[in-house]
């Protein structure tokens, strides 16, 4: 069975930032290895519109068959609100805790990204943890593609 990997929009950045590319470039070839599918939603499209062609480019290369696309339900939509009435995240960096919820109730075995101020962050990440455990939701990985490519 594949693994399912969300991957929060500067993972498509990095394709094209010196020191993000090569761990951006290696993860999204192994979505079209059959192991790995890639999983997107909406909102990572509205972040990835005003991005450079070279940018966006990156997603269109991933075979369609290796694609989920994650709408956002009323479960991330309580996880979300769960995580600004905790105050893991501020209403400025509501885009993330919707990343995070989307990827939780949709239950994905991997949230990457290159936003270690706000999404891979190791106090973050234990607190969304206890929170899941609090609320009695389903736990989610989060880490760097450097990280994840380890595993797959």
């Amino acid at each position: 069975m594949a693994l399912r990997v969300y991957a929060e929009p500067s993972v498509f950045g990095g394709c094209e930032d010196e020191e993000f590319r090569e761990g951006s470039r290696r993860l999204l070839q192994r979505f079209g290895t059959g192991r790995v599918h890639l999983v997107i939603s909406g909102l990572t499209l509205r972040e990835l519109t005003p991005a450079p062609l070279e940018v966006r480019r990156w997603l269109v290369e991933v075979p369609r068959s290796a694609v989920e696309f994650l709408h956002f339900t009323a479960q991330a939509r309580r996880l979300q609100r769960a995580y600004e009435d905790a105050g893991l995240v501020t209403p400025r960096l509501r885009a993330d805790a919707h990343h995070i919820a989307l990827a939780t109730a949709g239950r994905v075995d991997y949230l990457v990204s290159w936003n270690f101020k706000h999404i891979v962050n190791h106090r973050r990440i234990a607190l969304i943890h206890a929170l899941h455990l609090r609320v009695g939701g389903p736990s989610l990985r989060i880490c760097s593609p450097l990280e994840l490519l380890i595993h797959v």
